[in-house]
């Protein structure tokens, strides 16, 4: 009896060691993930930003020569993109956002940015209220760009008139759609290999999730995003309750 109460606690201090370890790798690859979006924002982006500032600058000066002019417009929006793009990076990286709130407000501000210039009308279909529910670093990224791009197609391939952003969760799913009134398609067809369909629908498996695609010519097009929490939530909860 007493071996086998021996082994027994052997077994399971070997098992506890394993998660500490475990968990001492995990927690260090957090202030790893913490340390690269601290040092992208601080030095790429500083530097980006002052190369935009002093593009602006020469773009108003009296002494450019006109033809040089859209040289520096479009070194200044490439600039501007190339600072957007490294927000989105830092923001997918830092652990600090790895909460559905901060994913579903990133997503809400990126959706009236990006609509506002065009004109478009930008509905929102957003809980107020959203449960504490830890999500990973992929789960966000993945679900960002899929948005992302479905927003580029409904402005850039269905002219629409307004585009509405749903969100939808609960402790277990997390369900994303955007819908537009625009010229919509045949789904099947070639404009709808054109579009990033393939890649939205990757980036929903990827993560565990589903993708769901409904359009017609003339009716619009809805895009939905349906994603497990579950895994998610226990790899982040894994690390932030250590």
């Amino acid at each position: 009896m007493v071996l086998i109460m021996g082994v027994a606690l052997s077994a399971q201090r070997r098992r506890h060691r394993a998660r500490m370890m475990s968990l001492e790798r995990q927690a260090a690859l957090e202030r790893e993930r913490t340390r690269i979006a601290r040092d992208i924002h601080d030095e790429v982006g500083a530097k980006l930003t002052k190369i935009g500032k002093l593009t602006e600058l020469l773009d108003r000066q009296s002494a450019v020569v006109a033809p040089h002019e859209p040289v520096l417009q479009s070194l200044a929006e490439t600039t501007r993109l190339i600072v957007q793009a490294m927000d989105e990076i830092v923001w997918a990286v830092n652990p600090r956002n790895d909460t559905l709130e901060t994913a579903a407000n990133y997503l809400v501000h990126y959706a009236e940015d990006f609509l506002s210039p065009t004109g478009i009308a930008c509905e929102l279909d957003v809980p107020i209220n959203l449960p504490a529910t830890p999500v990973s670093a992929e789960v966000r990224h993945n679900l960002f760009m899929a948005a992302k791009e479905a927003l580029n197609n409904a402005v850039k391939h269905g002219r629409p008139a307004r585009v509405r952003l749903t969100l939808a969760a609960s402790e277990q799913c997390l369900t994303i759609g955007v819908e537009d009134d625009g010229a919509g398609f045949t789904p099947g067809a070639g404009v709808a290999r054109r579009n990033g369909l393939k890649n939205m629908q990757k980036r929903a498996e990827s993560i565990g999730g589903k993708f769901q695609l409904e359009s017609a010519p003339g009716r619009g097009t809805t895009i939905r995003i349906d994603v497990p929490l579950s895994k998610s939530a226990a790899r982040a909860t894994h690390v932030h309750g250590y």
